[in-house]
């Protein structure tokens, strides 16, 4: 039988870095969408930090309230994982010049 600190445990195991996955992704997509729309890269910057800051407690509280771990777990890692690899997409064009 399992204790009741278990369920809790899992989700403090996935709140921390689930979390920093998601807005890791989170923020490197607004980065580079706002770099290819024609802000500057260091107000871009700072528009996603904020938001990620806002996002990350958002988040790290979700995980707590929502009565599905494994709906919680495919967002958060799902979530980042796709918003990385579009911005890494998205870098690497706008290094290339195709947004030029």
């Amino acid at each position: 039988m399992l204790s009741a600190a278990w369920p809790m445990a899992g989700r403090i195991v996935l709140a921390l870095p689930g979390a920093y996955v998601f807005v890791w992704g989170q923020t490197c997509f607004t980065v580079s969408s706002l770099v290819a729309a024609g802000l500057s890269f260091h107000d871009a910057e700072t528009a996603a930090f904020i938001t990620g800051f806002l996002s990350y407690l958002g988040l790290f509280l979700w995980v707590f309230a929502t009565p599905s771990l494994l709906r919680a777990t495919w967002l958060l890692l799902g979530g980042g994982a796709t918003m990385s690899l579009l911005a890494w997409s998205m870098q690497s064009r706008l290094l290339s010049g195709a947004y030029a």
